[in-house]
């Protein structure tokens, strides 16, 4: 016993020697080893950096805030989902959040804090119009023009807000949720008269931008979804056996009146921003002008005559329309014959180049003559869809 307790203290005594004789050497290692590790220190410290992506600590802690706003939206759905309260009653505290934060964007802004605004309207946004659509498509709590209205009321809001406060992303990110959302509405609900009022609703918000100058590009946005949807609206609607299954029906003096919505309020937005605030005609206004009234009165004269509808009434409304589009003009021609011989001769006191109203009333002649002259003749590429 006592001879393996001996062995065992010298392989101890053994062992910790050697752990000192390795410890010596390599603290030796080190000191040889360190002014070259020192140089290559010095030299990567020297060396070109590398590119990095840098993020304002604001804009991140401003994202971090928007994902806790989002995040209280899905309590609320957690809520009605769990059914711990009445899926209407969900539905009114989702949409009660949405606006909360849309009027903190316009108080933030009020303050100067401009990108805290823009993050609050976006938040707004993002909770509002998938909000809508979730209720109409998955709960069947709105119906589709119900569903429609509060489409365009939401746009309205946030679009009024940033408006008000100078949100151009906060415009942009409410005008492409709103557009998005209608389409889809439109597939979910297939209810063509619903979504054409609310598609018309936001083109009516971006013309009154429009018509105060501001974020003109908007207008095509608006434009292009809601001219998808009147051609679809009278191609389906115009087929002779009407409306294919699946879609919500419609009577055909409603379906073509609502067409001719397009061209009213494109062509009452040319003759604002031209005649009354003196703006010239833009290119937007030449091509949008033309196509609704094509889409409109082409439409309208379609869907009439496949069903066996009267077509007169378009060419009297066609004649009125370009009536009071030549009154407007000459109107205003009048009030402004004596202004060439001022002292700014040759411009407008607004600071744009006098237009020729002769090219207004030409352009007013172009906008209403396929109903006046011969819808047949206008439109028959359309009656053949």
């Amino acid at each position: 016993m006592a001879d393996g307790l001996g062995e065992l203290q010298s392989a101890v005594l053994e062992l910790a020697t050697e752990m000192r004789r390795l410890e010596a050497r390599v603290r030796a290692l080190e000191g040889r080893g360190a002014p070259a590790a020192t140089r290559a220190a010095a030299d990567v410290r020297t060396g070109p950096a590398l590119p990095g992506i840098a993020m304002p600590q604001g804009t991140v802690a401003l994202l971090g805030r928007t994902l806790l706003v989002l995040a209280g939206a899905y309590v609320a759905r957690a809520l009605t989902d769990g059914r711990l309260v009445p899926a209407g009653t969900g539905v009114v505290m989702g949409l009660a959040y949405a606006v909360f934060w849309q009027l903190q964007a316009d108080r933030a802004a009020s303050r100067g804090r401009r990108e805290s605004a823009v993050f609050h309207a976006l938040a707004g946004s993002l909770i509002a119009f998938p909000l809508l659509w979730e209720t109409t498509a998955r709960l069947g709590l709105l119906g589709p023009r119900a569903a429609g209205a509060a489409l365009a009321g939401t746009f309205a809001l946030g679009l009024a807000i940033a408006a008000r406060r100078g949100l151009t992303v906060a415009a942009a990110a409410t005008t492409g949720l709103a557009l998005a959302t209608a389409v889809a509405l439109l597939v979910a609900t297939r209810d063509l008269v619903a979504v054409f009022l609310a598609l018309l609703a936001v083109a009516f918000g971006l013309e009154w931008l429009a018509y105060r100058d501001r974020w003109l590009p908007l207008r095509w946005w608006g434009a292009a979804v809601l001219d998808f949807v009147a051609f679809l609206l009278a191609a389906l609607l115009g087929r002779p056996q009407g409306l294919p299954h699946g879609y919500v029906p419609i009577p055909v003096p409603i379906g073509a009146g609502v067409l001719l919505a397009l061209p009213a309020l494109y062509v009452a937005s040319l003759a604002a921003r031209t005649l009354r605030r003196e703006r010239p005609v833009t290119l937007f206004e030449a091509a949008q002008g033309t196509l609704a009234t094509l889409l409109g009165f082409g439409g309208a004269f379609r869907i009439l005559s496949a069903h066996g509808g009267s077509t007169a009434g378009l060419g009297v409304l066609a004649l009125l329309f370009g009536t009071l589009c030549y009154g407007a003009a000459f109107a205003f021609a009048e009030r402004r014959a004596g202004q060439g011989r001022k002292k700014n001769k040759g411009r407008n006191r607004s600071g744009y180049p006098r237009r020729n109203h002769g090219d207004l009333r030409i352009s007013c002649a172009q906008y209403t003559s396929a109903g006046i002259l011969s819808p047949q003749k206008a439109f028959s590429s359309a009656a053949r869809l």
